[in-house]
């Protein structure tokens, strides 16, 4: 029979279990700072787009805002005049921003209304145009094909159609030089009582944007993990979202899923 030596297997059980924590800490309160780009890029477009739709001359000016859930709200006008042509037409937008395979997209619906004066007639003048964008982030622009119709004193004509039979193709400048895509992420650890962890979020997007989130979580001794789930906690933050999985006291970052402005920015083991 074996003998068991009680004070061997004391000293074994308790020196190991000091040893095995001493991997691990629970987060600290403090500020823990991480900056991304590449593969989990964000992009924001919003701001003023030019867009030549009418021909040469005639480029509407746009204003886009991009929300928390990466819809698009706007609108713009162009205007012309000369001695017998008068052009004034407003714009409403509306559309997406989204992310497939590390690829943005944007979808821009455009509603033209207004007016268009010759020799002193007036005529009605309204239009539905979709741009189908993909975002170039060397070149910083937006390029794509405009479908859709414009119609004058009743008749209408596509796209296509006024561009000679061919697709018509578009490419706009981003309107903020500065967004490259990367942000920065704040996280303030407030306090951590136990495994429950408290902390708040900030993102700082390249443009100066910043988003503001409130979190939670839990540490994990067996496996030195701690889980956060942060959601926007001001009006112009709401609908975005960030969950972790961090490792150690200083949150080195294991996993990231959520959305930031209608894009999926991930962290995959």
């Amino acid at each position: 029979m074996n003998q068991v030596d009680l004070r061997t297997w004391v000293v074994a059980i308790v020196i190991g279990g000091v040893a095995h924590a001493s991997h691990g800490a629970a987060p600290v309160p403090g500020l823990y700072s991480t900056h991304f780009d590449g593969a989990q890029a964000v992009w924001d477009v919003s701001g003023n787009f030019a867009q030549d739709v009418l021909g040469a001359g005639l480029n509407a000016s746009l204003e886009v805002s991009q929300n928390a859930k990466g819809k698009l709200a706007g609108g713009g006008s162009v205007s012309y005049s000369s001695s017998n042509e008068d052009i004034a037409i407003d714009f409403t937008i509306n559309g997406t921003v989204a992310n497939s395979a590390g690829v943005i997209t944007v979808n821009m619906l455009e509603h033209l209304h207004g007016a268009v004066t010759v020799n002193g007639k007036t005529y009605n003048f309204n239009g539905n145009l979709d741009n189908a964008l993909t975002l170039d982030p060397l070149a910083q622009t937006l390029n794509g094909v405009m479908t859709g119709s414009m119609c004058v004193a009743g008749h209408c004509e596509t796209m296509e159609q006024m561009n000679g039979g061919q697709p018509y193709t578009i490419n706009m400048s981003l309107p903020s030089p500065a967004m490259d895509g990367s942000w920065d992420l704040d996280i303030n650890v407030v306090s951590v009582t136990g495994a429950k962890v408290v902390a708040t979020a900030t993102v700082t997007l390249a443009n100066g944007r910043t988003l503001t989130l409130a979190g939670k979580g839990k540490y994990s001794p067996t496996t030195d993990l701690t889980t956060l789930t942060f959601k926007g906690s001001t009006p112009t933050s709401k609908g975005n979202q960030l969950r972790f999985t961090v490792q150690g006291a200083d949150l080195g970052i294991v996993r990231m899923t959520g959305k930031l402005l209608g894009q999926t920015p991930t962290i995959t083991p």
